[in-house]
This record gives structure tokens, sequence and C-alpha cells, in this order.
């Protein structure tokens, strides 16, 4: 396997390797680096010293062991080589940014992770063993995996509600093969229950609780059994051979949870707003269909807000309607597990 790490991670790694090391006192290394860097701000042209440092730190992030750990976990999780034989791997800033993903014509994987997603081996072990089971799924024909066709036919709110299924679904199936195999992070499997409960919100304990254990145990799902699943608590169950007693609750009734989409702009989002009168109110002229229980990101709800505030149809003055929906500045904030 062939392992190329850019250079904004490389360097981020690298800066954060040598802090730790000279807070316990371990400067052999460091020193090799800074010298090896001073010789750059001495000898090499100003035109060429940014390359110069980016081959630095590259040379730095495997003397340091980082593809080591990588590969390591690669070949534990891909025993059979069905991986591509190229992977890049990228810096992201946020962890819901996180993932992996294969090139269209499938030569090259590429790893976005957070650089102190790399420095925590436990972390990086639990990351890369994740997406990397997901990407054997992708590359099993008996899976079935087709991003050509949308899930929904129906409305781009009803398409980002699916593919939060689907997703959590499927994390669902590759978590519990991980445990099977190796420790996972504390928490977790009661973090995923959470997330498919707000998403089946008309699925009843005992039904929600079988389905969980099921997919838990290490039942291996199909793309097109998910595909079918996704659409409601009905089809769901079917599939599993669940008997369930499903409420009377509309199926597309989003209860939006940590990572949920937004509705509006179909963004992640771990902040979601409450909503006042005048604020569904203009939100309505744009988004007719939008009901309030649907929810929103509080970046959206912030633009509507102020929309809201000095909107000549809203009553009250714009300081006050901004008090009114104060909440709505800040999210109402729903913490991973």
């Amino acid at each position: 396997m062939n392992f190329i790490f850019d250079d904004a991670l490389s360097e981020e790694v690298v800066e954060q390797e040598f802090r730790q090391r000279v807070q316990t006192g371990d400067l052999s290394m460091v020193k090799s680096f800074r010298d090896k860097a001073d010789d750059i701000y001495e000898n090499a042209p100003l035109r060429k010293r940014g390359a110069a440092f980016s081959s630095l730190y590259r040379k730095f992030i495997w003397t340091l062991g980082y593809p080591e750990r990588v590969s390591e976990i690669f070949e534990e999780v891909d025993k059979e080589a069905r991986l591509p034989s190229v992977c890049i791997l990228t810096r992201v800033m946020r962890r819901d940014e996180e993932g992996a993903q294969l090139s269209e014509d499938g030569m090259q994987l590429g790893i976005q992770i957070r650089s102190d997603s790399l420095l925590d081996v436990e972390r990086c072990r639990y990351l890369l063993r994740h997406e990397l089971t997901h990407i054997l799924d992708i590359l099993d024909p008996a899976f079935g995996y087709d991003t050509t066709r949308p899930l929904s036919e129906v409305s781009p709110s009803e398409e980002s509600l699916f593919r939060d299924r689907y997703r959590t679904l499927w994390d669902l199936s590759v978590d519990g093969r991980l445990e099977s195999k190796w420790h996972l992070p504390q928490g977790l499997k009661e973090q995923r229950a959470g997330e498919f409960k707000s998403l089946f919100s008309n699925l009843g304990t005992e039904a929600a609780d079988r389905v969980i254990e099921i997919l838990w145990g290490g039942y291996r799902l199909s793309s097109g059994e998910l595909r079918q699943m996704v659409t409601g608590a009905v089809s769901l169950c079917a599939i599993l051979n669940i008997a369930a007693d499903i409420s009377d609750e509309v199926e597309l009734h989003r209860t939006y949870g940590p990572g949920s989409s937004c509705p509006l702009c179909q963004f992640p989002t771990h902040e979601w707003a409450e909503t006042g009168d005048e604020l569904s109110q203009v939100i309505n002229e744009e988004y007719p269909d939008w009901e309030p229980k649907q929810g929103i990101c509080s970046q959206c709800a912030n633009r509507y807000l102020f929309t809201a505030a000095f909107s000549t149809n809203s009553s009250g003055t714009p300081n006050q309607i901004i008090a009114r929906t104060s909440n709505s500045f800040s999210g109402s904030s729903m913490e991973d597990i």
C-alpha cells in the first residue's frame, strides 16, 4: 500500500508530535528536525523554501512511524487485499468531516482525518476500522452499492431523511461487526441506538431494541435492503422479520438529532435552533412545506431571524422580535455521547 500524506496534515501532525515530545523531554528527533529546518532557512532560495519544508515534514511523518501505524490497521481490516493500492490522507478540521471515499475509477482511496485523530492511537484505530469496513462493503458486489439513483423521488427533505436513516442503519451494522473483533469506544452502541431511535420515532421501544440487537449482532445488510428499510418502520421490520407495534405517527416526521441534516441547507449539524412564530412565518415564505417539527439549524435560523426582525410584516420592533427568538442565535446544542 502506498500512503500519501498531504502537506497540511504532515505539518500539523509533526508539529503536534514534537510539542508532546518537548513536554516529556524527548528532544533527540526534535533537534534533528530543527537542524534540518535551520539549514533550509540558511541555504534554500526563498522561492524554493516552501517546497523544501513540505518535503521535510513528509520525511518526518514517515520517520515518526505514522504510515506504519496506518498500514497495520489496513492489514488487519483488509486481509484479502481488496482495497486500492494507493491511499491519500488529507487533513480536515472537524470531526463530522472525517471519512473515506473511493476515487471515481476505484483506483485510489481517500481518507479525510483530523490531525488530532491521527495522533490519538485508539481514535485512529476505530475511525479507520469503521471507514474501511464501509469501503469494503462498497467494493463487495453482493452489497450492491448504487449512487446513481436517489433514495427518494418525492422531495429533497425526504431524501435528506432517507440518507440519515441509510447512514445510521449501515453504521449500526458496521460497528456491530467491529465489536466482534475489537474494542469499541465507550458509549458508542448507546450513541448509535439513540441516533436510530430518533430517526424511527414511530417504532415501539421493544421493536426498536430488537432492530438494534439484530444489526449490532453482525447482520450484514445489502444496499438494496437499506434502500427499502429507510422508507419507514413497516419496511424495516418486514425485512428483519420483526413483529412491531407501529404508531399512527406520520413516518416521514423527522425527529432531528446530533449530526442530522438541516432540512433547509441539507448540511449535518449539532446546533438546532428553537423557533418562534415570526421566524416560522418568514421561513414558510420561502419554504411553504416546512414545519417547526422538522427542525432548523442555528445558521439557517440566524439568517431567517434577521429577515423576520426587519420585515415590514412582522409585529413589534426588531429588538423585540430578536429578544423573543434569541435562542435561535446560538441554537439548542445536542452533543454526541
